[in-house]
């Protein structure tokens, strides 16, 4: 499973050759810039199923929560899945409890939807003057300000629900990403690697994974597991941050992809480094196999630097 995470990222990178790419990626993400597009350049997937399934005034709303692209919720559920694994293995099983992954499944698909709710309450001016973003459903008026905090709302109550069946230190865990989910969406404004403070925000599960089957808290596997988890996000956030350049100038917010200029590249070099040790490095902690730890770190260096090799930035 930690190498199958590596391979979801593949889908989340604009850059990368359009012989790597599923078609509906390389129709958003890779327009030819010197012919005129055919459709509008957007990151809303328009012929997704539930669209066409459910009444219309459901789609603002699942626009909103980004349901049409799921990969986002895999990216979030990931490091708790991580955590999952390694807490179940230090406890001598194979794998954690199907019935608890499910649940981190359901937070992560809500709480996602919510981050993303947040961040379009924020950027609503700003995603209005990107032309990506243009059409999400704030920026351009299909809902207002009210219906998107009632939406939030209905969100964070079921993401509660779902908590509340867990163990003491994983439900102060989850009170104490909320304020996180709630201003991330500011740094853009402030720091000039912003994807750091999403690292911590969408990975926050990584803990909550390992206190959620151990019932406390080991900072010597969860540490290195956030460092892994943090970096893993600033690596592919900041090569799919390059196609929001121009217009990140334009309306004057910040990103890892302007500050690292034309040495993205050595950067995120160090990044999968720190990445892959990190990761090794807890699994190591929390006593997994020898096996598990060099498959672990070399599998998933190699699929980064691949991913570097290919992509066009």
């Amino acid at each position: 499973s930690l190498v199958t995470m590596f391979a979801l990222t593949r889908q989340q990178i604009p850059g990368l050759a359009r012989r790597h790419l599923p078609p509906v990626i390389t129709r958003i993400y890779c327009t030819n810039p010197n012919q005129p597009p055919k459709q509008p350049f957007t990151d809303i997937e328009t012929k997704f199923w539930l669209y066409r399934v459910l009444p219309a005034k459901a789609a603002p709303y699942l626009s909103l929560a980004r349901v049409d692209r799921p990969v986002g919720v895999e990216l979030t559920l990931w490091p708790s899945v991580w955590g999952l694994c390694l807490a179940a293995g230090f406890q001598g099983n194979v794998l954690p409890p199907l019935s608890l992954v499910s649940l981190f499944a359901a937070g992560a698909f809500l709480m996602r939807g919510a981050g993303c709710t947040v961040n379009d309450m924020w950027d609503k001016k700003i995603d209005a003057q990107v032309e990506r973003t243009q059409q999400r459903p704030l920026a351009s008026g299909q809902l207002t300000t009210k219906q998107a905090i009632a939406f939030l709302g209905l969100q964070l109550s079921a993401a509660l629900g779902i908590l509340l069946t867990m163990n003491t230190p994983t439900i102060a865990l989850g009170f104490a990403v909320v304020p996180l989910v709630v201003v991330y969406p500011l740094m853009k404004r402030f720091i000039n690697v912003p994807q750091l403070f999403l690292g911590v925000t969408f990975n926050w599960g990584a803990m909550m994974g390992w206190s959620a089957v151990m019932g406390t808290y080991n900072w010597s596997v969860m540490t290195p597991l956030m460092i892994s988890a943090i970096s893993w996000t600033v690596f592919y956030d900041t090569i799919y941050a390059h196609q929001d350049k121009l217009d990140d100038v334009k309306v004057g917010i910040r990103s890892s992809a302007l500050y690292f200029g034309d040495s993205t590249k050595k950067v995120l070099s160090v990044l999968a480094g720190v990445t892959c040790v990190s990761l090794t490095w807890a699994a190591y902690q929390a006593n997994q196999p020898t096996l598990a730890l060099v498959l672990c770190g070399s599998s998933s260096l190699v699929h980064m630097l691949w991913q570097l090799r290919v992509v066009d930035l």
